[in-house]
């Protein structure tokens, strides 16, 4: 049997945090999009099921047209089984329209649900506590949905410590939370796998985000992660070192951003330490390149490198300093130039006049 795994779908955030009020609404559109697509692409892969595992809603107070939205497109999947467990963002959130019968939503209790070999279980806000509880059957494929925290070990604050999982016979422990992929081993048996979120919402979500597809037959379950985020988010770096012209920084910025799409939001950080040109106009590079891309911005996070040999050579309160942070041993060479950095910085200010 084939199964998609997915969570933190986050179905009606704001995303007000950079986006225009009209690009916000388009991107909140975008996310039902995407869960549409996510389903779409479960029937295309001849998925028999598809996990939840939290966060479906972004709140808990979802609006009564995005629940009935989302009970319609479930209903036009009647030939997939949907395994539902609510997520911290979601509460009690509950259903404003009838749930139809291919929509199994777990309880505050452990509940079992079982389809051809495969048993799916779980329940809300799941915890430690919950696991000497657990009764799982050898010959069967069992499949964990919960939302929370993962730790390893024996590690009662987390929401789910993956050491009171071992030797249940647990072959996979599908998650919500974080929203990244990533894996863990439970025990010789089973795997605990963080789906991501399908779309990411932030730059604190970048890279790849999409969902978990399984397979599961007699010998055990395997998966792998698809990517279909509609659109990707980056943090890209580019070094203007060495640039001597503002359009030589626009050079290096283009050879940074062949990384990324033009669907895609970019957070563009222009670093390293400026040889030949004071501090950078940022709003040029955005003109010139944010035609290109989703959204984008960008940020000078250069720093003036200071000519330390001249320094050195000067009778002067900079040359003291440089030569007396060159001679500190203790300091890296990373430690080092950033002292030198802001003491110059401060220095120039307080020659200058500048400082208050």
């Amino acid at each position: 049997m084939k199964i998609l795994h997915t969570a933190d779908l986050h179905l009606g955030a704001p995303m007000r945090a950079r986006l225009s009020a009209r690009e916000g609404r388009l991107r909140r559109d975008e996310l039902l999009s995407s869960f549409l697509g996510l389903l779409k692409t479960a029937r295309a892969e001849g998925c028999a099921a598809v996990i939840i595992a939290g966060d479906l809603f972004d709140t808990e107070a979802a609006a009564a047209s995005l629940s009935s939205a989302v009970i319609d497109t479930v209903k036009s999947f009647s030939d997939i089984d949907f395994y539902y467990a609510r997520g911290n963002h979601e509460g009690d959130a509950r259903f404003c329209a009838a749930v139809p019968e291919n929509l199994h939503i777990f309880g505050k209790e452990i509940e079992y649900f079982e389809k051809e070999n495969i048993v799916f279980f779980g329940k809300e806000a799941i915890n430690y506590n919950d696991f000497d509880n657990i009764h799982l059957q050898e010959n069967k494929v069992n499949i964990m949905i919960a939302h929370g925290a993962w730790a390893d070990g024996y590690n009662k604050s987390a929401d789910i410590p993956l050491g009171f999982l071992r030797g249940r016979r647990i072959d996979y422990c599908a998650l919500g939370h974080y929203h990244s992929y990533a894996q863990k081993r439970i025990d010789e048996r089973g795997i605990a796998v963080y789906a991501g979120t399908p779309e990411g919402r932030g730059f604190d979500e970048i890279g790849p985000k999409g969902a978990v597809l399984i397979e599961a037959d007699e010998n055990g379950i395997t998966h792998r992660f698809l990517p279909l985020a509609r659109r990707t988010l980056h943090h890209i770096e580019a070094d203007i070192s060495e640039a001597k012209s503002l359009l030589e920084v626009f050079s290096l910025c283009e050879n940074a951003l062949k990384s990324a799409g033009k669907n895609d939001l970019v957070r563009l950080l222009l670093v390293g330490k400026r040889k030949h040109l004071p501090a950078i106009d940022t709003l040029a590079v955005l003109r010139n390149f944010q035609t290109q891309f989703y959204y984008l911005e960008a940020e000078d996070r250069s720093t003036d490198a200071p000519d330390v040999e001249k320094y050195k050579s000067e009778s002067s309160l900079q040359g003291e300093f440089v030569r007396t942070v060159c001679e500190d041993a203790a300091l890296s060479n990373e430690e080092r130039m950033r002292i030198l950095n802001l003491g110059l910085a401060a220095l120039r200010a307080e020659i200058g006049g500048g400082a208050r």
